[in-house]
């Protein structure tokens, strides 16, 4: 356990420190100036949810970190299947002229835009969720 100074043991220590490490008046200064300081305690404490306030500034952070993540990796994955299962289209259309690539071209905004689409979807589900958690929360 340590040991509790009183302030005139404190100052004495500082003196015979400063003799002892050749510390400049304005470094004794400095010390004896912070010990006065510290001494007065604060005005004001943390407040009491400080703690969950910080845990849930890291949760987000680490959400936001794993949503990237998820969101990356699928759009790497639609962007890499596409051209494959455009290829594998092509080749089947030659091979059985089952004209998939005519359909697929008069029908090509319903491709193009359905994965954005599911994202915006996502997003949006994500965001109420949210906002409930949050009205849970402040309850």
């Amino acid at each position: 356990m340590m040991k509790k100074y009183s302030e005139t043991e404190i100052k004495q220590e500082i003196k015979q420190t400063a003799l002892q490490t050749e510390l400049s008046a304005a470094d004794t200064a400095a010390y004896q100036e912070l010990f006065k300081i510290l001494a007065i305690p604060p005005k004001e404490s943390l407040p009491m949810d400080f703690s969950a306030k910080v845990r849930g500034q890291l949760k987000q952070e680490l959400q936001r970190k794993e949503r990237f993540r998820f969101y990356a990796g699928w759009l790497l994955i639609f962007s890499l299947s596409m051209p494959l299962l455009f290829a594998g289209l092509l080749i089947l259309d030659k091979a059985y002229d089952t004209r998939i690539i005519q359909s697929v071209s008069e029908h090509k905004w319903i491709f193009i835009l359905a994965f954005p689409m599911l994202f915006l979807i996502q997003y949006i589900d994500h965001m109420t969720i949210k906002k409930d958690q949050l009205k849970e929360l402040n309850k």
